[in-house]
């Protein structure tokens, strides 16, 4: 994930909404629409991180 950004869905990924910390740390204006690039790769990489959870859990990333 990214320092700077913070990526948001309120409706499980089906759609994100995309805020600059730095520069507008209250949150308050979505820029998701701005910075398409930037939401897809964080929205890519939250649904990595998703799926490598749900594999620990189930042990399947774990070496037998």
């Amino acid at each position: 994930m990214d320092d700077r950004y913070r990526l948001y869905s309120s409706d499980d990924g089906e759609n994100y909404e995309l805020y600059d910390l730095r520069d507008a740390p209250g949150e308050l204006n979505d820029i998701s629409g701005a910075f398409t690039e930037i939401t897809e790769i964080l929205s890519s990489q939250l649904k990595t991180w998703l799926i490598l959870c749900q594999e620990s859990l189930s042990g399947n990333n774990y070496q037998k």
